[in-house]
């Protein structure tokens, strides 16, 4: 047990100095354009579900072996199949916050102002996912902008009309960052900010949004740390695959009940207790990318 444990540590260990670098690297540039363009996002059929997955380096995939099937979004495609098609537009480093900085230094590092945010807007997304505030727990940003989370609040709400205003009036999910274990000194983020306050904080967003939430934290919190997480900010190939399990559930019942017309706030507050509490996999280690399979019958029927 001790050989594998030590056999995982050292696996983790190349991937934790990749996030490092790419970390530092957002630090510098900030929300600079991406120079290869619009993220890849799968070509979407008639009838597809599309779905916008929002946030930082969490949700583009940092310490997966290969982000382009190991990101939590990219799991959740596999997971959901062709009838879905997941665009994931994390960017690392950035912020909720509309005034985030990179480093006390300065810098912007806002999401609202990187290329990724207007990507997302003009995907036509049929259902969103957000999940940013890692990096606004840094001093700088926490306590440096604002009491008690108000602005954070605030920019939250902001961005959760901004896309329900959008043609294609989707339906968003909330999620809360994932819990933080013992930094190193390279993340200068408050544990207390976000395993105490954001917990509490991104609930109440949701509700008064009449939004789903999935509690991210509370569903890697209660499994060993040193297992799905790379670093102790970022989650491992495990740590991903469990949040696309949690996830891809949850976008299916929200999938199905928009397919058959059904009122979103009966959907959100009928389960929205239980949606943090879906059964954890008995295994948090992540199987090969699934191969998708065209469902038959009912689209969404076959997918649930």
């Amino acid at each position: 047990a001790m050989s594998a444990r030590r056999n995982h540590e050292k696996r983790l260990g190349s991937a934790a100095a990749v996030a490092v670098a790419a970390g530092f690297a957002a630090l510098l540039h900030g929300c600079t354009p991406t120079p290869t363009g619009p993220p890849t996002v799968p070509p979407s059929a008639t009838g597809q579900i599309r779905v916008a997955t929002v946030g930082d380096s969490i949700t583009y995939g940092t310490c997966a072996e290969d982000r382009d099937v190991g990101s939590w979004p990219a799991r959740m495609q596999a997971l959901l199949g062709t009838n879905f098609s997941v665009g994931n537009f994390g960017k690392i480093g950035t912020t909720m916050l509309k005034t985030g900085m990179c480093n006390a230094n300065g810098g912007d590092c806002s999401y609202w102002a990187c290329d990724q945010f207007t990507y997302a807007l003009n995907s036509a997304p049929d259902i969103v996912t957000i999940m940013l505030g890692t990096n606004d727990a840094a001093p700088y940003n926490w306590e440096g902008q604002q009491a008690k989370g108000d602005s954070y609040e605030a920019d939250y709400n902001e961005m959760i009309k901004t896309f329900r205003d959008l043609p294609t009036k989707p339906d968003i999910i909330v999620m809360v960052p994932p819990p933080l274990h013992k930094p190193p000194s390279q993340f200068p983020f408050s544990r207390k900010v976000i395993n105490d306050i954001y917990p509490v904080l991104v609930h109440k967003i949701a509700k008064q949004n009449d939004a789903i939430v999935i509690d991210t934290h509370s569903s890697l919190d209660g499994l060993d740390h040193e297992d799905v997480f790379c670093d102790g900010a970022h989650p491992s190939d495990a740590g991903y695959y469990h949040i696309a399990r949690v996830a891809a559930q949850v976008v299916k019942r929200l999938a199905l009940a928009r397919s058959k017309g059904a009122a979103g706030s009966k959907l959100r507050w009928s389960t929205s207790h239980a949606i943090h509490n879906f059964t954890v996999p008995e295994t948090t280690t992540p199987p090969p990318p699934a191969k998708k399979k065209q469902a038959s019958g009912h689209p969404l029927e076959a997918a649930a």
